[in-house]
């Protein structure tokens, strides 16, 4: 978990009730690429089941909706 803490940290400090991230966003917070799997797969965005959903959801975040290499939209839970 600890490439996507930076993300978590970012979720956390968000106001309102949805963020909209692109995906060149998240990888400048993470510090990194996201995996090619983020690009290419909805399982890889499940809200639970994967370490790095964590990230999201212990700071009461939800993935709402994908926009597979543009953008992800996260929901205040």
């Amino acid at each position: 978990m600890d490439k996507y803490r930076p993300l978590q940290q970012f979720l956390e400090k968000c106001k309102g009730q949805t963020v909209t991230l692109t995906y060149e966003q998240m990888e400048g917070i993470i510090g990194g690429k996201l995996p090619m799997s983020a690009h290419k797969y909805p399982a890889w965005w499940a809200n639970g089941g994967h370490y790095y959903a964590d990230s999201w959801l212990e700071v009461g975040w939800r993935v709402d909706e994908v926009r597979f290499s543009e953008s992800v939209t996260f929901k205040k839970q």
